[in-house]
């Protein structure tokens, strides 16, 4: 009896250490996660999972969608949320992730006040080619001041790629923006403080004026607006009394905004 529990225990022994290896290579290796695809994303949707959930998952993670045309208008017709589309649309894939991650040639830069409305930023340089076409389209909008970081900073003209302070990436046109000065290049020879300190007043007074400018359109538009409504005469009266009394305050925060940053510039 001794001998036949002997035999079994040795031969369980060999068929378990048989089977490890087996399942070891059954499993994913370590650090190789596959990337979200189209079917991934409906398959999420189709469990119930908010699009809120989607979308941090989508941008938490390794993407290889199909955003073409003929994709789109599949998902739309799955009844997938314009928002999780978006986020797919802009998701990095494969070597666009990699690029964004990588170390690179960055520079820090803002959206131009030449025009007071938020302006279109694409998901490609825009030709003539592709400029009514698929490969090109309005990924988002940034506004007059924004802050960006520029992608390729060697570029002087045509369209530049940059980065929003929120982590969207897309094309604008170099003539909607400012670049801003490194240390490091106001080091190589960029003009000393005084200079400095003169072209940041400039600077602060042009801002100043776009500050209003944006404002008072604002208050224009939504006086328009009110003209057109039909509204009884007291509570016509009423809302345009409101709304001058928000530009007042508006304007009153633009120049408070441009006293700080003289007194900052002065004591620099």
């Amino acid at each position: 009896m001794r001998l036949f529990h002997t035999v079994l225990f040795v031969a369980l022994c060999l068929v378990f250490s048989g089977s490890v290896p087996a399942s070891q290579d059954t499993q994913t290796p370590l650090g190789t996660v596959k990337p979200l695809t189209n079917a991934n994303v409906l398959d999420m949707l189709n469990d119930d999972l908010s699009q809120e959930i989607v979308i941090d998952k989508i941008a938490a993670s390794a993407c290889e969608f199909d955003t073409s045309p003929a994709a789109l208008k599949a998902l739309k017709a799955s009844d997938v949320p314009d928002a999780v589309i978006l986020a797919m649309v802009q998701a990095p894939t494969g070597s666009r992730r990699q690029e964004l991650t990588n170390t690179q040639s960055s520079a820090p830069a803002r959206i131009d006040c030449k025009h007071t409305r938020p302006v279109s930023v694409y998901s490609a340089p825009r030709t003539q080619q592709n400029y009514s076409g698929p490969d090109s389209v309005e990924a988002f909008k940034v506004k007059c001041g924004d802050k960006i970081t520029l992608l390729n900073p060697g570029d002087k003209q045509g369209w530049l790629k940059i980065r929003t302070a929120v982590g969207q990436v897309g094309y604008i046109s170099f003539a909607l923006v400012s670049r801003e000065r490194s240390a490091e290049s106001t080091q190589e020879g960029y003009p000393g403080s005084e200079s400095k300190k003169r072209e940041d007043a400039q600077k602060a007074s042009d801002d100043l004026e776009d500050c209003r400018v944006k404002s008072q359109n604002e208050y224009d538009t939504k006086i328009n607006a009110i003209n057109t409504m039909a509204l009884a005469p007291m509570v016509r009266v009423a809302a345009s009394r409101r709304l001058k009394e928000n530009l007042d305050g508006e304007l009153r925060e633009c120049r408070s905004q441009y006293e700080l940053r003289l007194k900052a510039i002065d004591g620099e």
